[in-house]
């Protein structure tokens, strides 16, 4: 029998977490700007300066410790079906209770003048219908939940990695050279499949295209962590976030990199697969030191990660939403810390009551005839 995984290194619970932070800040920044009329001051200036290291930036965080977590919890053992139900139950649980979060929102503010103009939903309900089935990212984004839309990419790159890991027979070497070359195809033949394909091309988006190398980047991490680690060791770390944050801000500043789509598809999937491979680097780096003693609080941020990554949405909205009904007019620091505030509370109650039940029940469910084996430790939410 072979030795199990070893256990989750708690700084890729706290990077989750403080990635999740990131992408709720930038929002809560952009929601706080539009609401509030004329804002000034030191504070407002400084999160209008930091705001393109947030958001979007720390998206490509969350695509490479998603391949590095999916592809590491299949590297001892790997059943497709076992795999499938995995995924399906990591991903739709807390995804169905947001889509019903926006829903709500979305039939209280609709057409109300005192909705936020962010993020505006339109006429079409079979979004709705959309994201239930986690294909907003393919087929359109459904109002407040449209940070969301990044999951329908992590969904294909699950679906991609199971084939491949079961072509490959179980061996997760070639099967990441599958996937690899799968990703090469479908980036170089996006535009005319996309043509192609009709109703159908929607599912090879370019954005997911673009993130795809991120991705395996994260998963070679796993696979070759001794190597790349050692490797990036070497690195100054200093050296990495300089080279990191100026060529983000150069492209924030010559093509709004990565807010829109100016340099067309393969200049966005040459920005998102270098800043990837620096995430990669920094996180390689990270992990080459000593493995620090699991704390509470590093449990604590890799367990709402992914609640607070769906729920902010909706949250955020709502309560702008409610703010502007009432008519109470906030500064900006103060509207946007309730707009920071608001959020940790819902994701806190996803957690516990929809996170925590459902990763008890996956780890011990079994399909009927697969063989049983120990839970990992610290996988629960890979």
């Amino acid at each position: 029998m072979t030795d199990p995984v070893p256990r989750m290194d708690p700084r890729i619970d706290r990077l989750r977490g403080l990635l999740a932070i990131g992408v709720l800040v930038g929002h809560a920044i952009d929601l706080a700007q539009a609401s509030v009329p004329n804002a000034s001051g030191t504070l407002f200036s400084i999160a209008m300066a930091t705001r393109p290291f947030y958001g979007f930036i720390c998206v490509l965080g969350f695509i490479v410790l998603s391949g590095y977590c999916i592809v590491r919890s299949t590297m001892k053992r790997f059943s497709l079906p076992q795999y499938t139900v995995k995924r399906i139950t990591r991903v739709y649980p807390l995804l169905i209770v947001a889509v019903l979060l926006t829903a709500l929102v979305e039939w209280l503010a609709f057409d109300s003048p005192y909705r936020p103009g962010m993020w505006v939903l339109g006429r079409d309900v079979r979004k709705f219908v959309v994201a239930l089935a986690g294909f907003s990212g393919f087929k359109g984004v459904f109002g407040a939940l449209a940070p969301a839309y990044t999951v329908s990419f992590e969904l294909f790159y699950y679906a991609v990695w199971g084939l491949a890991m079961a072509a490959a027979s179980g061996r997760s070497r070639p099967a990441l050279l599958i996937a690899a070359t799968c990703a090469i195809v479908l980036i170089v033949l996006g535009a005319p499949l996309r043509a192609a394909l009709g109703w159908f091309g929607a599912f090879v988006p370019s954005v997911g295209m673009a993130l795809f190398p991120g991705w395996l980047f994260g998963a070679a991490l796993a696979l070759y962590k001794e190597r790349m680690t050692t490797a990036a060791s070497v690195i100054p770390i200093w050296a990495t976030w300089i080279v990191f944050v100026g060529i983000h801000a150069y492209c924030v500043d010559a093509y709004q990199l990565p807010f829109a789509f100016h340099v067309g598809e393969f200049g966005y999937l040459a920005y998102c697969t270098v800043m990837s491979g620096l995430i990669v680097i920094l996180v390689a780096a990270w992990l080459a030191r000593p493995v620090p003693a699991a704390r509470a609080i590093d449990t604590w941020l890799g367990e709402l990660s992914y609640p607070l990554f769906l729920v902010h949405g909706p949250v955020i909205i709502g309560l702008q939403f409610a703010l502007n009904a009432w008519h109470v007019e906030l500064p900006f620091v103060a509207d946007l810390l309730l707009l920071l505030a608001a959020p940790f509370g819902a994701a806190m109650v996803a957690m516990a009551l929809v996170e925590r039940p459902v990763m008890a029940w996956r780890r011990n469910f079994r399909l009927p005839g697969t063989a049983a084996h120990a839970a990992v430790p610290g996988t629960a939410t890979s």
